[in-house]
């Protein structure tokens, strides 16, 4: 085996920067992954002096300087949480359903004492992940939609979370579709037993969960409301309006009647009656015979727009007043 004497102190040549890395007093490998952000130790081989430096690669594959001291010194605290890591890149890591960060810790005593080690660190919530779905659902047949009190119900599962939020498209899609455009965002709510909701839901709509912390969001996989139909009546109605529809994609879920901008809802003349309801399932305007209707006076969030026409048809849609 070959030493080195430096400094009076012998070490491995092929090494000068222990390999063990201490957090929070728990000693851990350079190998394992650290999933805490308190500040990481390290330690040189045989207490040589050195400088120290961390770095990392940015989403463009250059190496950014992320910390470095400025006196040299036998040990170095790396502090993640002190880091901006927007723009640093990250690689998703299966065994814990997590993105990582790699992180490069640089120790330089003479060009011929220097080592490069790299750090594993998870710093972002890990993948949500959805399960145990329940779609509650009525279908009203006079007016050939979804009722207004559905809910999908589902559990999320993520670490190292703040707060969740839930992306939606448009509704009445079909499953044979591009990728989703998430039209609506907004907080995601539970119910008193834990389970997350999401009220007004209607068939065809992609939702997503995103996991949010201070280092950043995961988005979970996507999934489908039509999934979770299982009325065969239901979704036999469903594969009728696929079949007549003449387009792949319904880009734009409103009405020809009906326009939406700027916080007025513009109706034509074949429009008889106007109803909003807001996520409780509350009527918050009823208005006959409509021509405009200013809803600038709402609060913001996502509301049902349903509309009768002069031939009794009834439509709707959802809309984001912001």
């Amino acid at each position: 085996m070959l030493y080195v004497l430096i400094s009076g102190v012998f070490s491995y040549a092929q090494h000068y920067i222990n390999q063990e890395i201490v957090q929070n007093n728990v000693t851990y490998d350079i190998s394992d992954i650290i999933v805490d952000d308190a500040p990481l130790h390290f330690t040189s081989v045989g207490a040589i002096i050195g400088n120290w430096s961390a770095y990392a690669m940015d989403e463009n594959g250059n190496y950014v300087e992320l910390d470095k001291l400025n006196y040299a010194t036998n040990e170095y605290e790396f502090d993640p949480s002190a880091i901006v890591w927007n723009n640093i890149e990250r690689t998703f890591e299966d065994s814990i359903n997590s993105w990582i960060f790699k992180v490069k810790i640089s120790f330089l005593r003479t060009q011929n004492v220097k080592e490069d080690i790299f750090v594993n660190i998870s710093l972002l919530p890990s993948k949500p992940v959805i399960t145990d779905i329940d779609f509650q659902y009525e279908y009203d047949w006079i007016n050939d939609y979804m009722s207004f009190d559905s809910e999908f119900l589902f559990n999320v599962q993520s670490d190292r979370v703040d707060d969740y939020w839930l992306y939606c498209s448009d509704p009445n899609n079909f499953k044979d579709e591009s990728e989703p455009f998430f039209r609506y965002i907004w907080t995601l709510e539970f119910k008193e037993f834990g389970k997350a909701y999401y009220s007004m839901a209607d068939w065809g709509e992609n939702i997503c969960v995103l996991a949010r912390n201070k280092y950043g969001s995961v988005r979970s996989d996507t999934i489908f409301t039509t999934d979770y139909i299982y009325d065969t009546d239901v979704l036999k109605r469903i594969d009728e309006l696929h079949h007549k529809s003449s387009l792949n994609r319904v880009k734009e879920n409103i009405p020809d009647d009906i326009c939406y901008e700027d916080d007025i809802l513009y109706c034509s003349e074949e429009v008889l009656l106007l109803q909003i309801y807001d996520l409780s399932g509350r009527i918050v305007f009823n208005v006959s015979t409509p021509r405009t209707v200013d809803i600038s006076g709402l609060k913001t969030g996502l509301y049902i727009v349903s509309i009768r026409s002069r031939e009794n048809k009834c439509k709707s849609l959802k809309i984001q007043k912001k």
